[in-house]
């Protein structure tokens, strides 16, 4: 999804938050994480470009259609993270600003595996560790193009 796009879910997910939660904070916290949650594309760029990216539309061409030789981290779009961050919220916090934070996060994350034509393990921090973190394991037409291609081409 683009910004412009979790910009828009962000704020209909915050306005549903405010209006159950009544914590116009837990709202707030529920937009900006729904939105900063892709600071760790920026990360990944900077880290595997070696430089800064200042531009968006760079940003978003390499997310979407970078190098698939490449890596891809993406530390905070995950699965794993996403359950300690829930289970922290209700066992240590339970603020409406921490719940906000997390919920953002949850839409976020199911909104992008549901629309940006992901693997369906992509979000699993532990099944891009185990294969190395390549870039062609989390979207699906690199998926198939390359991985499937191979598995058909050994067997």
């Amino acid at each position: 999804m683009t910004l412009k796009q979790h910009i828009i879910a962000s704020g209909i997910t915050s306005a549903y938050y405010a209006y159950v939660s009544h914590s116009w904070l837990g709202a707030a916290a529920c937009f900006l994480s729904g939105i900063f949650i892709d600071m760790d594309h920026w990360v990944d760029y900077c880290w595997i470009k070696k430089k800064i990216c200042w531009s968006l539309k760079e940003l978003e061409d390499y997310c979407y259609h970078g190098n698939k030789e490449d890596k891809i981290f993406l530390f905070l779009h995950s699965y794993e993270l996403l359950l300690t961050l829930w289970a922290a919220a209700f066992l240590f916090f339970n603020d409406p600003v921490w719940i906000g934070l997390v919920f953002g996060m949850t839409v976020h994350i199911l909104l992008d595996q549901i629309f940006n034509g992901v693997y369906p393990w992509a979000y699993f921090l532990f099944y891009r560790a185990k294969h190395g973190f390549p870039h062609k394991i989390f979207f699906k037409k690199m998926f198939e193009n390359d991985i499937l291609k191979d598995s058909r081409e050994l067997s």
